[in-house]
């Protein structure tokens, strides 16, 4: 969080979250993101992004840009398990030797 690079997300719902003695300011994909809230040091702002692609955030301070991500992505319902839905399950690696090619 002192990084301004903490983000959680559940869908379109986000929360970031940035610590800092001074009042930040966030922008999402540049643009100004809205008054954030403050609790001991710890700033932070909740909001509803764009499914479906990839969003970027930085904050400024005292006119400085601090931290921010350029690859969030915000997933849409099919990208998270669905009841009724059967769950992959992940098995050893395989290896297969070739007889005809050595190595």
């Amino acid at each position: 969080m002192k990084e301004g690079t903490a983000v959680a997300r559940d869908g379109p719902d986000f929360l970031f979250a940035f610590e800092s003695a001074k009042q930040p300011a966030l922008f999402i994909d540049g643009e100004p993101a809205g008054p954030m809230r403050h609790a001991e040091g710890l700033w932070t702002y909740s909001g509803k992004l764009k499914t479906g692609r990839s969003h970027a955030f930085y904050y400024t301070v005292d006119g400085q840009r601090v931290g921010g991500k350029s690859d969030v992505a915000a997933y849409g319902p099919d990208s998270y398990a669905q009841p009724g839905v059967p769950q992959v399950r992940l098995t050893q690696k395989m290896v297969h030797t070739s007889k005809i090619y050595e190595g």
